[in-house]
């Protein structure tokens, strides 16, 4: 099952978190069952939330599949992403220390692989102990999270108005935007201010080609300060809403299809990247 994800464990990749650009992390070697903010089961799928250990700053956080891209077929792109001391800190780290505080010390010694195939193939519970070990619960929202080990200093100037990918002025009620935190999320605006949109976020659905899913009715505000994580904007005229059985609204993208919104997100990326790598 392992074989047949994008990911698995001891991955070297680089990861999103909000205000920062692609940062190098490694999958770390936690059971997925242990994510506390959900319910997902030992084996991953394209929608699990990774145990995320990120080099030069030592964070730990579950990071959700779509928000982590393989880093040796991005290093050339991502890895001069920024110029950020702690970012080419981190970088060195990835190359000279890759398991540095890694659940499996050496692996290339024939005794350490069979104990971690041991403990992939789920036969023994038996590993060094890290820093997750110590973690009771954790986030999967990095804006929760205190990052005092990453510099700060630019990532306020990504939401300014001459600076974003798509600006908050430019959503009008009904429309569909997506917004970029942890993972995406893929909302419909049911009110707007001059300083914030009101959405409402819908789950991709995974047996159509153009369709988000909600049952909760929840609505969450998107200020300002926050519209450099918008990613794509679909005027209302190219998007349908409907209301299913049981209560389940639907989102449903007259023109566009699921992979038209992921080509939004990559250019969302590369916008990104260029604007730390700039700055």
């Amino acid at each position: 099952m392992i074989d047949e994800c994008r990911f698995q464990f001891g991955d070297l990749v680089f990861a999103k978190v909000k205000d920062f650009p692609f940062w190098p992390a490694r999958i770390d070697c936690v059971r997925l069952s242990s994510y506390k903010n959900g319910v997902q089961s030992d084996e991953p799928g394209s929608s699990t939330f990774w145990p995320v250990f990120f080099y030069g700053t030592r964070e730990r956080l579950w990071i959700n599949d779509r928000s982590l891209l393989p880093f040796e077929a991005n290093r050339k792109e991502l890895g001069n992403a920024s110029s950020l001391k702690s970012f080419r800190q981190a970088m060195v780290e990835a190359f000279t220390k890759p398991l540095v505080d890694f659940q499996f010390k050496d692996i290339s010694t024939k005794p350490q692989l069979e104990k971690m195939n041991a403990w992939l193939d789920g036969r023994s519970e038996e590993k060094e102990k890290t820093g997750w070990d110590e973690i009771v619960s954790e986030s999967s929202d990095p804006s929760d999270d205190a990052d005092s080990d990453m510099e700060t200093d630019i990532g306020h100037e990504l939401h300014e108005t001459e600076n974003v990918f798509i600006k908050i002025s430019d959503l009008e009620v009904d429309d569909s935007f997506g917004v970029m935190f942890d993972r995406p999320l893929y909302g419909r605006v049911i009110s707007k201010t001059k300083k914030q949109v009101k959405a409402q976020f819908y789950s991709r659905a995974t047996l159509t080609s153009n369709e988000y899913h909600c049952r909760n009715a929840q609505s969450h505000v998107i200020p300002a300060d926050q519209q450099g994580f918008i990613f794509y904007h679909y005027d209302k005229k190219y998007v349908d809403y409907e209301e299913g059985h049981g209560g389940k609204r639907i989102m449903k993208m007259l023109t566009h299809e699921h992979d038209d919104v992921d080509q939004e997100w990559e250019k969302w990326n590369i916008h990104v990247m260029k604007f730390f790598n700039s700055t």
